[in-house]
């Protein structure tokens, strides 16, 4: 698998792990993609990604490459959260 890593972020063998699941989420990562999509409709979550990228990078301090860098993860994001959404509803 190639990972593209992002400039300046040095990762410990713990930080390769998932950080903010239960032990339960751990063994049953599907409760967690039910859970989300309990809470947000694609609508929904694709607003509010939309929102918040909006308004970070509104910032005009922010180079060019980095406002795009932004950008492309936003759209990775979308993808992974749309692809659980088939999962949790296959």
């Amino acid at each position: 698998m190639n990972r593209k890593q992002m400039p300046g972020v040095i990762c410990t063998d713990r930080e390769l792990q998932p950080m903010f699941l239960s032990d339960a989420d751990v063994v049953n990562p599907k409760q967690v993609l039910e859970r989300f999509f309990e809470l947000y409709t694609l609508p929904d979550f694709r607003a509010c990604l939309g929102s918040l990228l909006n308004d970070a990078l509104n910032n005009p301090a922010l180079p060019e490459e980095v406002t795009k860098a932004h950008q492309a993860f936003a759209l990775e994001v979308t993808q992974v959260v749309e692809a659980a959404f088939v999962l949790v509803n296959d």
